[in-house]
């Protein structure tokens, strides 16, 4: 039987019952009311997350733990990787780009030009 979606509307139930009853007694005291055009901005990552949380619950059901830990963790050094990559890609020019000048930092730091530390 597919509890999935069940699981997840019981979640985003609770967790709006549990903000509504907190800001009745007092301890949420700046909520802000529901802006609809926040809320358009904010659909595609709220169905970025409701997916992930989805897929995950489908891997848990034909992975065992240990291999579902393995391949969340390798996904963490995989997007820090990509990161790695795409700065390089948009970092810009070599100096040896004869159509780039690049300033030369100054000769000095601005400061005391003492080594030793003050404490």
């Amino acid at each position: 039987m597919e509890l999935t979606f069940l699981y997840l509307a019981i979640q985003n139930i609770v967790c709006i019952a549990a903000i509504l009853f907190c800001k009745q007694i007092g301890l949420i005291t700046t909520l802000a009311p529901f802006d609809v055009e926040k809320g358009k901005r904010w659909f595609p990552v709220s169905l970025l997350l409701a997916g992930m949380i989805y897929t995950t619950g489908k891997a848990l059901q034909f992975l065992s733990v240990p291999v579902f830990t393995i391949f969340k963790n390798l996904t963490i050094i995989v997007i820090a990787y990509g990161e790695v990559l795409c700065s390089v890609a948009a970092s810009p020019p070599s100096s040896s780009s004869p159509s780039v000048s690049w300033s030369s930092p100054p000769s000095s730091p601005p400061g005391p030009t003492s080594s030793t530390p003050r404490w």
